[in-house]
């Protein structure tokens, strides 16, 4: 009997190894399958395109090229440079180092954002919590809003990624002077990028309070911190058209525009959070709460708790603000993980009960039938193990949406010119990034066409010209700012726009969407017979390997040839419509 228990004891420490490397290709499996759409990224939206757009004509125009942006619209220009900077400048920076053309540029720039992203959160969240890595990353990798935000081109990211490298910067214990710096100078960039990176503020405030310092080292490390950070906005106001004070006025301006957008909180959570890390993250702040002091609770409790109160209140977008807490999430939800473990190791039935529900529970999250609701990107509360499917399927949609609109570049002959009536922001922002890819440049409005001077955008590329005629208000600026109506706005621009082309020769005309049906549009072109049909395709393609699932209408872009015919149909139509307002 005692040679059969020592030898039992003999083969354990074997079984650990085995089971850590098994573990650890489970793993690396499940990071594989999670993570895969990221090297197939694409643009989420407008907004996204508009970033790059400027950053192509920053690489060949200079500082000049900002103006170029958006002609007609040069407030959203202000808008988006002064808040984005940082991101448009590091996407000139890499076109103008690698010579990457397409997503290429934008690609890499998310691909290193994320790997700097997880890195440094997971960096914070050990130091804080004296987890180990390997638990907080599975956390994060199991948590949607923190692995999807990978998937497509936004500013979310690269900011988060700065800011974070600026926590990791401060130690628990005694931080030199240089690492203070850093940690200015990263949150600064980090500000740049996204201006509600300053949000991660307080918790660098609360840094410098580590170890109780005295008067003089607090006095250090403060001055060190404001001095990166003002040595980078210094720099960046010296090489750069940035201004920090014209964006201070033009956030809050903005600001108030977009008041009312928030998202719904249900949607936010489950999007972000996913229903594993929630659950994760509840048991884990029932037990950190017990088992630590208060200072403790106040700085990884309380205070993160009011954050995302406020985030969750403001956030318009699944994206916003909601990374900036990241290792506080996988903190939390690490020892939830740790609650569960030793639950199961308790030995007690209704425990062990207790756990494999949870663990049902998780495997329904896994594997469960998806419904898809498009918001920030296809998103679903259940079925977690099919996102990557999901996400790839949209990525495939826009990009041969994108392909549709090559090829409609493409075909304009030598000497030709041709009429593009985009019906919405989108299909507007992705014409115009994928013509300036394509060689094209714009033209200023002192320099186009007397009829169509500040009313039809013009590109060119060599003796080929499009005439772009935009239906859409950016942020809807004029509804807001004047009040104009919806269906007045947009039909007045066609209008003009159209008047305007008349005694130009025009070659082919085509009609540009996104979306569901343009929804913008409808009213000026439901009676409209001549323009071919109207109910586009609203749905990305179906990916058959996921299983049964149902999901909103959701657009990709389309090209609708227009006979000349079909022009002045539109043109009447706008007409009519903004006659019908006017009285």
């Amino acid at each position: 009997m005692q040679v059969e228990n020592a030898s039992e004891e003999l083969r354990r420490p074997a079984e650990r190894p085995l089971r850590r490397a098994m573990a650890m290709v489970l793993l690396s499996l499940l990071t594989a399958w999670f993570v895969w759409p990221i090297f197939t990224s694409v643009h989420l939206e407008g907004f996204s395109a508009s970033l790059h757009t400027m950053a192509i004509l920053l690489h060949t125009h200079g500082r000049s090229g900002l103006g170029l942006a958006d002609q007609g619209f040069p407030l959203t220009t202000e808008y988006l440079y002064l808040t984005r900077s940082g991101l448009v400048d590091a996407l000139h920076w890499t076109i103008a180092l690698t010579g990457l053309k397409g997503d290429a540029a934008f690609r890499l720039v998310i691909l290193a954002s994320m790997i700097v992203y997880v890195w440094s959160s997971l960096v914070v969240a050990s130091r804080w919590s004296g987890e180990q890595r390997l638990l907080l990353f599975t956390v994060l990798l199991f948590t949607p809003g923190m692995v999807d935000v990978s998937f497509f081109f936004a500013d979310n990211l690269p900011s988060a990624a700065l800011a974070m490298t600026a926590i990791a910067c401060v130690k628990r214990e005694e931080t030199s002077a240089l690492r203070w710096l850093g940690a200015g100078a990263l949150l600064a960039c980090a500000f740049l990028v996204r201006v509600d990176a300053v949000l991660i503020a307080p918790a660098l405030c609360l840094c410098l309070l580590l170890g109780k310092p005295g008067l003089r080292l607090l006095s250090r490390r403060a001055g060190c911190f404001v001095a990166g950070g003002l040595i980078v906005v210094g720099l960046a106001q010296w090489l750069t058209p940035y201004r920090l004070l014209d964006s201070a006025r033009i956030t809050a301006q903005f600001a108030g525009l977009q008041a009312g957008w928030a998202a719904p909180l249900s949607s936010l959570v489950l999007g972000f959070f996913g229903p594993i890390t929630a659950l994760l993250v509840l048991l884990g702040v029932a037990r950190n709460v017990r088992t630590h002091g208060w200072q403790w609770n106040l700085s990884l409790v309380v205070l993160p708790a009011l954050f995302y109160a406020y985030a969750l209140h403001r956030a318009t977008e699944i994206r916003d603000f909601l990374l900036l807490g990241t290792p506080v999430v996988l903190i939390h939800g690490a020892a939830g993980v740790r609650i569960l473990q030793k639950q199961w190791k308790s030995g007690e039935i209704w425990r062990r009960a207790a756990v494999a529900t949870a663990l049902l529970f998780f495997t329904a999250a896994m594997f469960a039938p998806v419904s898809i609701k498009m918001q920030d990107g296809p998103r679903t509360s259940r079925g977690r193990f099919w996102t990557p499917l999901i996400w790839h399927e949209w990525q495939q949609g826009v990009t041969e949406g994108m392909h549709d609109l090559d090829g409609v570049i493409a075909s304009v002959q030598p000497g030709e010119t041709m009429l593009a009536v985009s019906s919405n922001f989108n299909a507007d922002r992705y014409f115009r990034l994928r013509l300036l890819e394509d060689g094209y440049d714009i033209v200023p409005f002192a320099q186009a066409p007397l009829p169509c001077n500040g009313i039809a955008e013009v590109l060119r590329k060599g003796d080929r010209t499009i005439f772009h005629l935009r239906s859409e208000n950016p942020y809807r600026i004029l509804l807001q700012t004047w009040h104009i109506p919806l269906d007045y706005a947009t039909a007045f621009q066609v209008k003009a726009g159209l008047d305007c082309m008349e005694g130009q020769t025009v070659g082919r005309a085509v009609l540009l969407n996104w979306g569901e049906a343009a929804s913008y549009y409808r009213p000026v072109l439901q009676n409209a017979p001549g323009t071919g049909p109207i109910e586009w395709q609203t749905t990305f393609p179906t990916d058959s390997r996921i299983p049964t699932r149902k999901h909103d209408r959701y657009g990709i872009v389309n090209v609708q040839p227009l006979s000349p015919a079909g022009v002045e149909v539109l043109r009447q139509s706008a007409a009519a419509e903004v006659q019908r307002q006017e009285q």
